[in-house]
């Protein structure tokens, strides 16, 4: 039956294959011509100040009769940089894992001279660094071309040679800054199965031939997969991807595969053939039960406490202190023993050591699957691993259950990790193999702010203050405290108040929420005799998010979220209240997202409230308009102030 199936493959294979169209024609590296370096301009975009002329990728597979495989690919760009803001796209960083070699690392920079003929400069092995990031220790290969100016093509290619590798990365059609034509070509044995899955509107042109220049025996399939007149990407606030959607292809690889896995991939079997084999995988499974050394005085210890939830706690925080995160974010494990060893270690080998040591002191846990937030979503219909990039632990107390991340020395076991907060991972498990998603009932990002403070006779704001920031607010906060991060999107007070002093509570205890004290002082506006106090200023509201008229991407708030502001201002004897801001009450259809102002006057002291509630973390691309109008609503409330007036003599 076998060889009947096989041959019937083979020969709907070769009909396929005889029917497709030919392979995407791709330009050679070094050759090129006057009419790209007159370009004024990119056509479709032209605002651009660069544009990729050429994106290409070129990947070989070869598989064993051991069935170990060989990847080797060649990539190149071809760049065209039309004014002085694009010469930043003339310093180029290759980044690469430890796994990958790079070689064959070429560049060329085309100029025109004052009689329009092509000047080129041919980068050379003194050009070229390999470095090591400080942020990640990731290697990098990195260059910067010279002569730059305005109009030049820069162009360069290097392969990648990975063995024993099973994953072909995705390929991004789209950049930053828009892209002519960008190729994708792939080389492997008729016996590997490649399927696809493209993330785009735009047409994909495909094309497939046989080459078997080498024999029959030895016969390869061809395939390209090319796009043309990509506008740049652009990023929205609260998106909770890139890769989520760029204009890309991803691929799902089966090296060699044979009759049984032929029969899996054409069923509805495919994950639970990935999970019988991470459990009975050496970089996976086998870790669950191993021997970490020095470890057992403290099981039997643990095995001494009562309560399930301070059996997790306590293995939770002793991994944390004796294991070190190395900033990669991995699903395999190498053997535990070295990690603890090394006493450092990826997010899988940190997370299986979790697991270890809570099954070992009999609390019901499993490993779960994650791709992180910045990674991009899952889609269960394509089944490969390499969606995933991360391993969590989920810990069973009762009919409570707590995700466990022990990559982040701030998180607590209470509270879920911000990378993978309503996301949806797969439990690795022979009985319970099924998904869960990440959805708390309560606000994990909680930010609630206390003020007391008095207006001078001069109209200066003093006072005393206390923000307290629960779960993942407090996570955020010490994270951008930490890491100092210009790009994280976070909120800042609407004015200028100067902060005289402050201190933190609380952060070194994962359970309390960090409080933050502080002193400060405010001048007000002032116009002739009144002033103008912002009922807001301890509001962390700085620019509406959504001012684009449409909105391709769903809107990602992470986490229910709860803002709280509580104001009691004193007036001094020489300062009278002339009008108060009105109190409004905003919300969305549905009330999953509302705003409430509240103010009054008495006893010569001013009582402000507002708070921001989002019940419902993730709203759809089509309820833009309804998000769109409701935060503009917000924002017109930021022109209403408190009015005060000095008192006459």
């Amino acid at each position: 039956m076998k060889p009947v199936f096989a041959t019937v493959l083979l020969f709907i294979f070769f009909i396929n294959m005889s029917s497709s169209q030919e392979l995407a024609n791709v330009p050679e590296f070094g050759k090129i011509d006057s009419t790209g370096l007159q370009m004024k301009e990119c056509s479709f975009e032209p605002d651009a100040s660069a544009m990729y002329l050429l994106s290409y990728k070129y990947t070989e597979l070869s598989v064993g009769d051991n069935g170990n495989s060989k990847i080797v690919t060649t990539t190149r760009y071809r760049l065209k940089i039309f004014n002085k803001t694009g010469f930043k796209y003339a310093n180029v960083v290759i980044p690469y894992d430890g796994s990958s070699k790079i070689t064959n690392v070429h560049g060329v920079i085309y100029n025109l001279d004052e009689k329009k003929q092509v000047q080129t400069y041919v980068l050379n092995e003194d050009d070229i660094f390999q470095t090591k990031s400080k942020k990640d220790n990731s290697n990098r290969i990195a260059f910067t071309f010279p002569n730059v100016k305005e109009g030049c093509i820069i162009e360069y290619e290097y392969t990648s040679i990975e063995r024993n590798s099973y994953f072909l990365p995705s390929w991004y059609f789209q950049d930053n800054i828009p892209t002519l034509f960008s190729v994708c070509k792939i080389s492997k044995p008729v016996f590997s199965q490649i399927q696809k899955r493209v993330v785009s509107d735009l047409p994909v042109e495909e094309g497939s031939e046989i080459d078997d220049s080498k024999g029959f025996d030895d016969r390869k399939v061809k395939l390209s997969y090319a796009m043309r007149n990509i506008p740049a990407f652009k990023p929205e606030s609260f998106m909770s991807s890139y890769n989520d959607y760029e204009d890309r292809i991803d691929f799902l690889l089966d090296a060699k595969e044979t009759y049984g896995r032929a029969v899996i991939r054409q069923s509805d079997n495919q994950w639970l053939l990935v999970n019988s084999w991470l459990l009975s995988s050496p970089v996976f499974g086998w870790q669950f039960d191993t021997q970490i050394p020095g470890t057992k005085p403290f099981i039997d210890s643990v095995n001494q406490l009562q309560e399930t939830s301070q059996k997790i706690n306590a293995v939770y925080k002793y991994v944390k202190r004796n294991l070190k995160w190395d900033n990669e974010y991995y699903i395999f494990s190498d053997d535990l023993n070295n990690v603890w060893k090394s006493k450092q270690g990826n997010s899988a080998e940190i997370n299986l050591s979790i697991l270890n040591i809570l099954r070992k002191c009999n609390v019901q846990c499993y490993p779960v699957l994650f791709s992180t937030r910045l990674h991009g979503k899952v889609d269960y219909n394509f089944t490969t691993l390499a969606q995933f990039n991360t391993v969590d632990i989920a810990a069973v107390d009762g009919d409570k259950f707590y995700l466990l991340d022990g990559t982040n020395p701030y998180l607590s076991y209470e509270t879920p990790p911000y990378n993978v907060v309503n996301t949806t991972g797969m439990i690795i498990d022979r009985v319970n193999n099924f998904r869960i998603n990440v959805d708390f009932g309560r606000a994990l990002i909680k930010d609630s702010t206390s003020v007391t403070a008095t207006v001078d006779s001069n109209g200066v704001l003093k006072g005393d203050g206390v923000k307290a920031l629960f779960d993942l607010a407090k996570i955020l906060r010490l994270e951008t405290d930490e890491q100092n991060d210009e790009n994280e999107e976070k909120l800042k007070p609407a004015s200028d108040i100067k902060i005289d002093s402050s201190y933190q509570l609380n952060k070194e205890n994962e359970l309390l929420p960090l409080v933050e004290n502080f002193k400060f002082h405010h001048e007000l506006p002032v116009t002739n005799d009144f002033y103008f106090l912002n009922p807001f200023l301890f509001f962390e509201l700085e620019k509406n998010p959504f001012e684009d008229t449409a909105r391709r991407s769903d809107i990602d708030f992470v986490a229910k979220t709860l803002y709280i502001v509580n104001m009691k201002i004193a007036l001094s004897k020489g300062m009278i209240i002339e009008e108060l801001a009105k109190n409004k009450e905003i919300e969305i259809p549905d009330s999953s997202i509302s705003f409430t102002y509240n103010n009054e006057f008495k006893n010569d002291t001013i009582f402000i409230s507002c708070a921001l509630e989002i019940k419902k973390p993730v709203f759809n691309k089509q309820d833009y308009t309804q998000v769109k109008k409701f935060f503009e609503n917000i924002y017109s409330l930021l022109n209403n102030q408190v009015l005060l007036r000095k008192k006459d003599d």
